[in-house]
């Protein structure tokens, strides 16, 4: 049913009520019931007559394909459908029209068949005025007077056999008869997109994102009202004269910096936000996003070369300061002194020492600390050979016979600086050896030891060629008894020092004396190292090969097994064991071996002037080796830098 027969079944409602209100005598009145035939079959009865009924020639374009009875024209008009052409209806055509005050329609004048020839309803009850139609209400009957009146229209989208009422009519639920069902957000009755309401009977948009097209450069809206879209150029236009304005229709507004020395930073003379300010557009090196270095170029833009800023230059140009480029503890150390570094044109300081007087070797004889070590250069390193020899030492000898305690023991010893140069200062000390009984759950043993008992200091060291010899009667052993076999030995040490000495000794083998008292005999071992030679140098970290030659001198044969140890003892103080081996075999009265073994010089050690030592020592505090002057051997080496 169309959106008119709607319409028009609402204006004959209206007539239906001003019927009830007619006149009391039951005549006709202005306005009809519902339009319907209540006879038999409920259709237009076959001899209906159609009075006035006209019929245009080649029909009516609106009727073409409509129902007889359909309206048509005007509703208020009361026209209908009848064989394809809009006619005006008439009581009696078998078409009730409610604009035309026509309750009913039977085609007929029979007054006794419920519609009377007035075309109005007759009834005794309301079953009589049922139209069978949802949602046109329930109609009733007024018995008073003999009529059916209209009921109330269904609520829009009550169910009806075709679909759901929609103002009182019973509508089908389909999209596209300009009628909007419960299941529609909109129906406009056309299939147009894009007009509000789309095809499938849906807002064309519900908000802006419906209106999106793809296209960055366009602003898309929907209009709430009507719901449809509205489309408009993007304006990417961002006010700045340091940008290029374009759109993308990917990306959308693209607002380039007019920048030609791309460093991020657009020309000073262009109006612009935090990325202007460039006084050189054709340098990248200079904009405000640079650092100031010192120059006399405005590196950052702010109007002020580096070097008219203070704090940047590191330095005025022209300048000079003090600098040493030596070993540290040389500076200013005997011939050592001070350069003069420059600060160049750029303020900066140029890194090189100019004029400084670093150490270098020493001449001896020219009185000048060129190594810069301490001035003791003179006395013993100033590239001269220094070689104090100890060249004999006695000790007092009472034969067999014990010392007593408290009484003196005498003993000389000579000196010659064998070297070409004066040594320095050093002190002779004299050193007894002193065994002391250890006892323990493993049975009991001796220890020996060396116990200072004089020095004589020798302040101003030796000449070339000088020589000393002195007696002294200066010890008296009130600690232990001195007897027949105990060493005594002297040697030259440090000043105050126990360090062998002095220094720059080029020859520290014969620095040291042994002997002890007259009156026993038994095995003497002695060594001496044959290798290295005695002016062996050797890099830290290389390999040093050292022949050993141990040999029993003495009158009688051991009666244990020896050993030898090799050790390396710096010339200013410490002393490292490089090795400790025990003789496998005693050494008959006479004999000799010879060992050969590589030592590892300590890669980290030191580069300065060594001893090699080399100590046989009886295993056992009860052997007794009579002469131990010649238990040890010395050589000195350099170890030097790797």
């Amino acid at each position: 049913m169309s959106l008119e027969r709607t319409l028009l079944r609402a204006a004959l409602a209206a007539l239906i009520l001003m019927a009830a209100c007619g006149d009391d005598d039951g005549g006709p009145v202005d306005a009809g019931a519902d339009a319907f035939v209540p006879d038999d079959d409920g259709g237009r009865p076959e001899d209906a007559a159609r009075p006035d009924a006209s019929t245009p020639d080649g029909g009516d374009a609106e009727c073409a394909g409509a129902e007889d009875g359909d309206p048509c024209g005007e509703p208020a008009d009361g026209t209908i459908c009848i064989d394809g052409a809009c006619t005006t209806t008439t009581c009696g055509d078998g078409f009730a029209s409610r604009a035309a005050g026509e309750q009913c329609d039977d085609g007929n004048d029979d007054d006794e068949d419920g519609c009377t020839s007035a075309c109005l309803l007759t009834c005794a009850e309301d079953a009589d005025c049922d139209d069978g139609l949802v949602c046109n209400g329930e109609e009733t009957c007024n018995t008073e007077r003999g009529f059916c009146s209209f009921g109330v229209n269904a609520a829009d989208g009550t169910s009806c056999p075709e679909g759901e009422c929609v103002f009182g009519a019973c509508e089908a639920l389909e999209c596209g008869n300009g009628v909007v069902n419960s299941d529609e957000e909109c129906d406009d009755g056309n299939a147009t997109d894009g007009d509000g309401c789309e095809a499938d009977c849906t807002f064309t948009c519900a908000d802006d994102l419906d209106c999106d097209d793809g296209d960055a450069c366009t602003v898309d809206v929907c209009d709430p009202e009507t719901r449809t879209c509205a489309s408009a150029a993007r304006d990417c236009d961002d006010g700045l004269a340091c940008t290029a304005d374009s759109c993308d229709a990917e990306v959308g507004c693209v607002n380039a910096l007019l920048d030609e020395d791309m460093d991020g930073y657009a020309a000073m003379s262009l109006a612009c936000d935090d990325r202007g300010g460039d006084c050189d557009d054709d340098d990248d090196g200079r904009s405000p996003g640079r650092t100031e270095t010192c120059n006399a170029t405005d590196d950052d833009c702010d109007g002020t070369p580096g070097l008219d800023q203070e704090g940047v230059c590191d330095c005025t140009p022209g300048d000079t300061r003090a600098c040493y480029t030596g070993p540290a503890g040389t500076r200013g150390v005997g011939a050592c002194m001070d350069g003069q570094e420059l600060c160049t044109a750029g303020g900066t300081w140029s890194g090189s020492c100019l004029e400084d007087v670093t150490p270098v070797g020493e001449t001896c004889g020219d009185d000048i600390d060129a190594d810069c070590d301490g001035g003791r250069d003179t006395l013993f390193e100033d590239g001269c050979s220094v070689d104090v020899a100890m060249t004999a030492f006695e000790p007092d000898g009472r034969g067999s016979e014990e010392i007593l305690v408290g009484e003196d023991v005498f003993w000389t010893f000579d000196l010659e600086n064998l070297g070409d140069g004066r040594s320095g200062a050093f002190d002779v000390v004299v050193e007894a050896e002193r065994t002391t009984r250890v006892c323990s759950s493993f049975g009991c043993g001796a220890s020996a030891e060396f116990v200072e008992v004089d020095r004589i200091a020798f302040p101003d060291g030796l000449g070339p060629g000088e020589t000393v010899a002195e007696t002294f009667a200066e010890f008296v052993g009130p600690a232990f008894v001195l007897e027949a076999g105990t060493r005594l030995r002297a040697r030259t040490v440090e000043p105050g020092e126990s360090d062998p000495g002095p220094v720059g000794d080029s020859n520290l083998r014969n620095n040291r004396r042994q002997d002890e008292i007259a009156g026993r005999t038994g095995p003497d071992y002695a060594v001496s190292i044959e290798m290295p030679a005695p002016s062996t140098t050797v890099a830290a970290g290389d390999t040093l090969r050292i022949d050993f030659r141990i040999a029993n001198v003495g009158g009688s044969q051991p009666a244990t097994n020896h050993l030898w140890l090799v050790g390396l003892e710096q010339t200013g103080g410490g002393f490292t064991v490089l090795a400790s081996d025990e003789i496998a075999r005693l050494i008959p009265v006479g004999e000799d071996q010879l060992v050969t073994r590589s030592y590892r010089i300590p890669a980290d050690l030191t580069p300065d002037f060594y001893r090699i030592q080399a100590v046989a020592e009886p295993l056992c505090s009860s052997c007794v080796d009579t002469n131990r002057e010649n238990n040890l051997d010395e050589r000195l080496i350099e170890v030097v830098a790797p």
